[in-house]
């Protein structure tokens, strides 16, 4: 500082001063003098600091007046913080001795302030310069020595300043000075209300009577808080007016909080007892902390009020209670607390449903987010709550009172605040939560028209990541006999193969009452063994017979020429094998396989390579019993599944000179491989409930760098066959050309062949880690690939992943978490081998559990392609060209013999116009129905998925309908693809469904019908005929549902309308009358609900 600028001259040198050091040294005197002081608090400006006031009751002095004439002005004295009133006290030089070089001062300081010394060698004209450092005050005689005095006439003189450490505008000797304030803080008392505040509220309201008055500074307090144990809450209890001497305040501690609930402790973390703190002299206020006790107990917040006591000592202010809530935690995302059920049976309901609710409450315990997601009801929901449960009187729970209502449908974040409810406090709640004292646990529920009191109900239990109760086991299947038994055995190859006829249901039920002894379950079992001993029909072997038969008819062949069967025999002989072949089981479960493990017609080269297509499905049927890590890497080496996802040669990274990558491996084949074939993208339990995180939350499975690091493994893979020249009849040959095209089309060798890895120059051999493992540096492509299928068959999640897609693609959209565990328990015991997971998929208690079709969430939308072939095997349609035929074609006789005898062609061509879905051309790499897709209305609000529906539209609904009708109406047959290229005049292809023998039913059934006149036996044979197709087409169901309502229902409106084109005399019906009847009765079923929705 300059010290023109600071220097006052607060004293002339009187001769007490002369004389004084004179005393001490002939050559020096002294002098003291105030610099500007800093942090002045001054709200009356009056120029004198307000502390300064307070403290020696000097408001009415003038800043240039001398109170105590000692020859110094107030305004300094003020600076200096002496007292105006005393005049011994003022800033000076105690004693001053001088011994050689080295001259001695001594000077009263004040705790706080700031001293400076300066010297100078004259006083006229003095330079003067500070001697050494700052001293800072500490209230005593404090000492300076100086040394290097070597002057013979030196003066010196004493500045004093103001420092403000925690720049609160409150001086460090105003706060030392004043009771309670902490110069280290800007906020001594109120963490919201700054220390100059503090004091210009205590300066202004000094005068006056005294009042007392309570309020909370900080109204909430923790027990744990920020990871570093409990946040106190803070009552202030200040006052104003009066003369500011000491002042003891009585109080009264209340609220609903329990004493070992916390602790009072003051500024100083001194317990507080008895009800009263006091307030020391010139102190403007105390402050008591609440202190939380850590008792590890959840509890809803508690109260701690603090009541101010009247007194005559003080009156009272405008406030008089301060209250603090206590809270366990405070409210962060990180202090949300999981509580997780899973959705079982309520009370004995008879029910597949299933799925799961979570409660996930805030750290203060005062507002909870309620989660209900379910599927499969057995009916229309009515209801949804969360109850308070009950003891049974035996040691369990039974259902209680509602403490919630819920939406109806999945609900998603529902908030409930938390407070009494009923006979429940708010802590009877938290307690019956965390199974505290006693108190019974929560459960979430769903109501249903069926089960009113509740059909599903899911105890909430705190959640810790990694949780897992195995669902409890189902009930014993129930035995059955005579209709219901035939009933059983319909769904069952429903189930199983691609429909049913009167002769598959007759044979299985004489095989279940005459070999096993009417143990159907056995006998199911036993016919799973014969159906995969059946021959494995082959798409290949029948599509290049197809083509070569094709080929003699046209006259030309694979080398070229028109017309050309290009990939019409594809669609063909799945048709065809679908239709006749005898091992419908493996079919069935390879085409759920294809809708998994999906390539597509959409895809051109998929299209058009069609031997390389049938190859690939001919792979799958071969899956279809072996392990389904044969099937990952059967069909990560498949050169088509290799274009369809685009790693056949997928080549490692290239790199710039800089080490920059230029192109990075394809990541397509990488993601899908995990996304659809195996671990989905989200965590599962065991029993394919979500694996959730600490907050609730799914759990990926996987991240983008898996993606990246995954996609390395794929690289460097290519055709392993090739053909040879056109001239030497394009012989197979082994592939050595990275790049080779793939050949000619109808010599697919290399697309048939699986791929092979060509080496260290296309694949990357760096060390890879995916899902955290890691594939160590120098491995071949064949051995990424097999350390790939590895990790991806035996993570936890592919046996619950995949047990639930085919579950969905064979019996029902929303198997139980039940049913889905026991199915992924199959696969883990079997090493995941696929026909024991059909086994435990057809044979599971919600598969053969006959009472449980009529529920609600029941059962899935036939797949239109499979409705057309069930319609087909059902009514014995046939075109004139037989399977046996093409033995003249390279057909081999064990092949042929996997058909049924009789066994002709099925010439479909693309149904995607009139079914929405054609074999093998599926939209995309998603199939065409997604698992969790969800239809609004009814079944979206009942939590049901639907993904029958992805592709259900009006006009499909229309086209399909229309399809029926000329399927079943037709005296020519159903147009298919002609035999040779173009339409001509070949009927031999077309499929006539055998309408006939329909007929001739409705003719044996009226002879033998029960009735008084023609009409009435007409319309007990027509009820007879329908039963009989009711039993292969619907299972039995509109019998089942309908048979005695005396309502409109479907049963009805079909013998209604067949009997409206019946003769309705007692004429003998006519034979158009007879078929016309027989095509309604087949159409009016065909299309009915009960059809088209698989039970």
């Amino acid at each position: 500082m300059a010290l023109p600028y600071f220097h006052f001259s607060p004293r002339k040198m009187s001769p007490r001063i002369q004389t004084n050091c004179a005393r001490f040294v002939a050559i020096g005197i002294c002098l003291a003098w105030s610099l500007q002081s800093m942090g002045d608090v001054d709200s009356n400006s009056n120029g004198i600091d307000d502390v300064w006031e307070l403290l020696y009751n000097a408001r009415d002095v003038v800043a240039s007046g001398d109170e105590d004439k000692d020859l110094v002005k107030n305004g300094d004295e003020a600076r200096a913080g002496t007292d105006p009133h005393d005049p011994n006290d003022f800033l000076e030089f105690s004693t001053f001795e001088r011994s050689g070089t080295t001259v001695t001062v001594t000077f009263q300081s004040q705790k706080g302030k700031v001293y400076k010394i300066y010297q100078t060698s004259s006083t006229i004209n003095p330079s003067w310069a500070q001697v050494d450092t700052d001293i800072v005050g500490d209230g005593t005689v404090m000492s300076k020595e100086m040394t290097g005095i070597t002057e013979t006439e030196a003066y010196f003189r004493i500045g004093v300043d103001d420092a403000d450490a925690d720049g609160d505008n409150l001086t460090d000797w105003a706060e030392e000075a004043l009771d309670g304030f902490d110069p280290g803080s800007n906020f001594s008392f109120d963490p919201n209300t700054a220390d100059d505040e503090t004091f210009t509220f205590l300066f202004q309201n000094s005068s006056g009577p005294l009042e007392v008055e309570i309020a909370a500074l900080e109204s909430e307090a923790y027990e744990k808080f920020g990871g570093s144990g409990s946040q106190a809450g803070k009552i202030r209890v200040r006052r104003t007016g009066g003369d500011l001497a000491e002042t003891t305040v009585f109080f009264t501690v209340g609220g609903d909080a329990e004493a070992g609930d916390y602790s009072i402790v003051d500024e100083n973390d001194q317990a507080v007892a008895g009800g009263f703190i006091t307030i020391g002299a010139g102190q403007p206020q105390r402050v008591l902390s609440i202190v939380p006790t850590d008792d590890g107990v959840a509890e809803f917040p508690e109260t701690v009020d603090i009541t101010l006591d009247s007194h005559p000592d003080y009156g009272t202010g405008a406030s008089t209670q301060g209250s603090v809530q206590i809270f366990d935690l405070e409210d962060n995302p990180g202090n949300w607390q999981l509580f997780y059920g899973q959705l079982t049976p309520e009370r004995g309901a008879i029910t597949s449903a299933s799925g799961y609710a979570t409660l996930r409450l805030n750290g203060k315990r005062t507002v909870a987010l309620v989660d209900l997601n379910f599927s499969g009801l057995s009916s229309p929901q009515t209801a949804a709550h969360v109850h308070q449960s009950t003891s049974n009187g035996s040691g369990g729970v039974t259902n209680g009172p509602v403490m919630e209502s819920l939406e109806l449908g999945i609900v998603d974040d529902h908030v409930w605040n938390i407070g009494p409810a009923g006979a429940n406090s708010a802590q009877d709640l938290i307690d019956a939560l965390f199974g505290q004292n006693g108190k019974l646990p929560l459960y979430a529920n769903a109501h249903t028209t069926n089960n009113g009191g509740g059909e599903v109900w899911a105890f909430f239990t705190p959640y810790s990541s990694g949780d897992f109760n195995p669902p409890p086991d189902p009930p014993a299947i129930d035995d059955l006999q005579d209709q219901a038994l035939k009933r059983d055995i319909s769904r069952f190859l429903m189930q199983a193969t691609f429909g049913p006829s009167e002769e598959t249901i007759d044979a299985l039920y004489n095989s279940v009452v005459n070999d096993h002894a009417g143990d159907r379950i056995a006998a199911y079992s036993a016919w799973i063994d014969n159906q995969y001993a059946q021959t494995d029909t082959k798409f290949f072997d029948l599509i290049y017979a197809l083509d070569s038969q094709e080929y003699d008819l046209n006259g030309n062949d694979r080398f070229g020429g028109n017309p050309q069967p290009f990939n019409k025999h594809h669609r063909i002989s799945w048709w065809t094998i679908a239709r006749g072949g005898k091992d419908q089981l493996r079919k069935r479960v390879a085409f759920a396989l294809s809708q998994i493990l999906v390539i597509s017609e959409q895809d051109a080269t998929v299209r058009n390579r069609c031997y390389g297509a049938t190859s690939y499905f001919d792979m799958l049927s071969e899956n279809a019993d072996d392990s389904y890590r044969e099937a990952l890497y059967d069909v990560s080496r498949h050169p088509l599944m290799g274009r369809y996802l685009s790693h056949l040669q997928n080549n490692k990274a290239t790199y710039d000179g800089q080490g920059n990558i230029l192109i990075s491996p394809d990541e397509n084949y990488a993601r899908e491989i995990m996304q659809l074939f195996s671990i989905g993208l989200v965590m599962l339990n065991p029993d394919g409930s979500l694996l959730l995180d600490e907050n609730g939350e799914p759990v990926p499975t996987y991240t983008n760098d898996d993606i990246t690091e995954l996609a390395r493994a794929f690289t460097g893979w290519s055709f392993a066959k090739r053909v040879g020249s056109r001239g030497s009849g394009y012989p197979t040959q082994d592939n050595t050309a990275y790049y080779y095209n793939g050949g000619p089309k109808y010599f697919e060798v290399a697309w048939m062949t699986p791929m092979k890895n060509f080496g260290s120059n296309y694949h990357d051999r760096g060390e890879k880690t995916v899902l955290g493992t890691t594939f160590p540096a120098g491995q071949n492509g064949y051995q990424d690939l097999n350390s790939v299928v590895d990790l991806l068959f035996n993570h936890q999640n592919t046996g619950p992943f995949i047990a639930r897609r085919l579950i969905q693609r064979l019996v029902t959209s929303n198997p139980s978490n039940g049913y889905i565990y026991r199915v992924a328990q199959a696969f883990e015991n079997s090493n995941g081998n696929v026909k024991e997971m059909v086994r435990a998929i057809l044979l599971d208690y919600e598969a053969r559990t006959l009472s449980l079709a009529d529920d609600i969430g029941y059962g899935k939308q036939k797949e239109p392609v499979i409705r057309q072939v069930q319609v087909m095997r059902s009514m014995d349609s046939v075109s004139e060209l037989l399977v046996s035929d093409l033995a003249t074609y390279g057909l081999s006789a064990g092949q042929i013999a996997g058909f049924e005898p009789g066994a002709t062609q099925h010439r479909m061509y693309s149904m995607t116009g009139r079914l929405g879905q054609s074999p093998h051309d599926a939209p995309s790499v998603f199939n065409w129905f997604l698992p969790d897709y969800i239809l609004g209305g009814e079944l979206a609000e009942n939590g049901l998925f639907a993904p029958g529906f992805t592709i259900t539209s009006e006009s499909q609904v229309v086209e399909t309908a229309n399809l029926m009708w000329s399927a079943i109406v037709t005296t020519t047959g159903l147009y298919g693809q002609p035999i040779y290229g173009g339409s001509g005049g070949d009927t031999t292809h077309r499929m006539l469904h055998d309408l006939a023998a329909v007929q001739a039913e409705l003719t044996a059934a009226v002879a033998v019908a029960p009735g008084a006149n023609n009409v009435e036996k007409e319309r007990n044979a027509i009820a007879a005929v329908l039963d009989k197709w009711d039993l292969i087409l619907c299972a039995g169901a509109l019998k089942a549902r309908y048979d005695g309502d005396t309502g409109a229902n479907p049963r009805e409106a079909i013998i209604n309308a067949c009997e409206r084109v019946w003769n309705h005399t007692d004429d003998t019906p006519t034979s158009t009358d007879l078929r016309e009847a027989a095509r309604d009765l087949l159409y009016l079923i065909c299309t009915s609900p009960d059809f088209l929705i698989q039970r």
